[in-house]
């Protein structure tokens, strides 16, 4: 009969943290459990602006590769999934330079481009992401604004 009140025949343990912290008044001392390391894909789109106002400074320099370098890490990470999409481009308002199905490496070239247009598409730009976004099924899903 003992062994059923038991936290660990229940499933329960302590987190450690929190249970330090007990004197302090935190009285939810175990785990949660929760689907954390369970955690279903996660889709990601980064939405950069290349318009004309990052050339100042050369801020669309800084704008690439932090593109690049979140991209390369993102992609390093099982069920991460990232997609890129840049804006104004040319004569239309967005253009997506990378999908969720393709890899940094073999879309490079496009990842070099920036300061293309005088206005600046926002909403477009976004809107797009989310149509990547709602096409797909991630678990997660969000939408990254780098200007």
């Amino acid at each position: 009969m003992r062994g059923q009140f038991k936290t660990r025949d229940r499933g329960l343990s302590f987190d450690i943290n929190r249970l330090i912290q007990s004197p302090m008044g935190v009285r939810d001392v175990f785990r949660s459990q929760s689907e954390s390391k369970n955690r279903g894909h996660v889709g990601l789109v980064i939405v950069r602006d290349i318009s004309g106002s990052m050339s100042l400074e050369h801020r669309y320099i800084h704008a690439i590769k932090t593109d690049l370098a979140l991209t390369l890490a993102i992609e390093a990470i099982s069920k991460m999934h990232v997609a890129n999409v840049i804006y104004p481009f040319v004569d239309k308002d967005f253009e997506v330079i990378k999908t969720f199905d393709e890899n940094a490496e073999e879309k490079l070239s496009k990842f070099s481009l920036g300061c293309k247009g005088n206005n600046t598409p926002t909403g477009s730009a976004l809107n797009a992401a989310l149509e990547l976004l709602l096409e797909s099924q991630f678990d997660r899903k969000i939408v990254f604004p780098y200007y």
